[in-house]
């Protein structure tokens, strides 16, 4: 597990966990009961969670466990204590903290397309949010991230042809954590961080072991990223 925390204004924080491996399966079809006792393990309370299926959907979270498989692909909340969250294997998890109030996102190339980033963000200025700081977590790295040309120009329209890179043999490849960056630009945050390697710019590579990745591995397995407010 990964944890960081995010300031949200003068009064609240945002803590953030991401899952690894170890930290067991948090895909939504996995065990019931082993899904309840690795949420249980990694972050204590009731989650929100979404039946993801990259677009641009995002719910308003006023209650712990709100929303509870809402089909969607982001989430907003300012109650105090409710527990969101997404799952990822290599689509990125994207946290956005402004003041009393928290997003997130599960942001894959299709989400990117349809506007998931923009539309978070939106709501939270929606509702207030003044001023918001990004946060993204492990994804899969342009390596191995091999793109077909139509898709990759597809996306190069709405992030710019900086999302355009390389595999590690030479193949076009997607930057998806540029295409999110960018994105994150455009959607006017204040500041954008990544989880990732230290004196690294780029953040955590899902085709390690340390993570599951259906790119490189086929895994159905999925990380968890689970985020909260708290009162300073």
């Amino acid at each position: 597990m990964i944890e960081r925390t995010l300031r949200a204004g003068p009064d609240h924080v945002v803590r953030v966990l991401f899952s690894e491996r170890r930290d067991g399966d948090f895909a939504i079809d996995s065990d019931p009961d082993e899904l309840a006792r690795a949420r249980a393990r990694l972050a204590g309370g009731t989650w929100t969670w979404l039946e993801q299926v990259h677009g641009a959907n995002v719910v308003v979270v006023e209650s712990p466990g709100a929303q509870r498989g809402a089909v969607a692909d982001g989430c907003v909340t300012g109650c105090v204590g409710a527990r969101l969250s997404v799952q990822t294997a290599d689509c990125a998890p994207l946290v956005l903290a402004s003041e009393g109030l928290v997003g997130l996102v599960h942001a894959g190339w299709r989400g990117i397309v349809e506007g998931v980033i923009n539309a978070t963000s939106d709501l939270l200025s929606e509702f207030g949010g003044a001023q918001t700081h990004a946060l993204l977590g492990p994804c899969i790295a342009p390596a191995d991230y091999e793109f077909g040309a139509a898709e990759l120009d597809l996306v190069a329209s709405v992030a710019g042809d900086c999302v355009r890179s390389t595999t590690a043999d030479g193949r076009p490849a997607l930057d998806l954590a540029a295409a999110v960056r960018t994105q994150c630009e455009d959607a006017g945050v204040a500041s954008f961080a990544v989880v990732g390697p230290r004196n690294s710019s780029a953040p955590f590579d899902t085709s390690e072991d340390r993570w599951y990745s259906y790119r490189c591995r086929g895994e159905h397995q999925r990380q968890a990223t689970v985020v909260w407010l708290e009162k300073r």
